[in-house]
């Protein structure tokens, strides 16, 4: 859905810290702080304290920042378990999933701009559901293993692939009540793929009394924007 005109729109917010990796060849990485949120939140300021960027080395970035994500001098690992939504079309759990990375650049006068990438699909379904309940998980089912729930990015180039793939997806929610007849919106965070194919997926909504199923049918790719 990257070109609908409701497509939900992500701004840095004070708090967001993300990681600085030297590009010397070192297993080694730095966080850095949003103190203060301008007028344009799509930019932001980010803070190292005591730690100095060097002239003339090259440096990479990514969020968010997570000290066990970098395995490697050539490559971040990020997981996608865990996502729990807490509202109907809430996006807030998103935030920690929503993995990004900027190229190596050179720092001038101490500091350096990064351009960051989205490397991730965001999925949004819009259930209508057949009874009022209080819904705690929706699990999506494949007949090919294409959920990722882990991946590597490469620091050398910002590529991203799946370390496993898995044949269903589960979101959790934080009991969210819906009332029969209305709809409940739910988004998770994926890898992006071409396997899909035009493959059907099937929808289970499980709630306080019993789950609901469906389908999703003529998928085909899933894209990073």
């Amino acid at each position: 859905t990257q070109e609908r005109t409701d497509a939900p729109k992500f701004a840095w917010k004070v708090g967001d810290v993300i990681g600085i990796i030297p590009m010397n060849g070192k297993t080694v990485q730095s966080n850095y702080e949003i103190a203060e949120i301008g007028s344009n939140p799509k930019n932001a300021t980010f803070d190292g304290g005591v730690w100095a960027l060097k002239e003339g080395k090259e440096y990479a970035a990514y969020y968010p920042f997570k000290k066990e994500a970098l395995v490697s001098n050539e490559s971040l690992e990020f997981s996608f378990l865990g996502q729990t939504q807490s509202a109907n079309n809430s996006l807030e759990h998103l935030g920690a999933y929503d993995y990004m990375y900027a190229s190596a650049v050179v720092p001038q006068s101490g500091s350096a701009q990064f351009d960051f990438e989205h490397k991730i699909s965001l999925v949004r379904l819009q259930l209508t559901v057949p009874k009022s309940d209080t819904y705690t998980r929706v699990v999506l089912e494949s007949s090919t293993a294409w959920f990722a729930t882990g991946a590597s990015l490469k620091l050398s180039d910002g590529t991203m692939s799946a370390t496993e793939t898995v044949k269903s997806a589960t979101l959790n929610l934080s009991d969210i009540a819906v009332s029969s007849g209305s709809v409940l919106t739910v988004w998770f965070a994926t890898l992006p793929t071409s396997a899909l194919n035009g493959q059907t997926l099937s929808v289970k909504l499980f709630g306080s009394e019993a789950a609901c199923t469906g389908e999703i049918s003529g998928l085909t790719s899933l894209t990073a924007s």
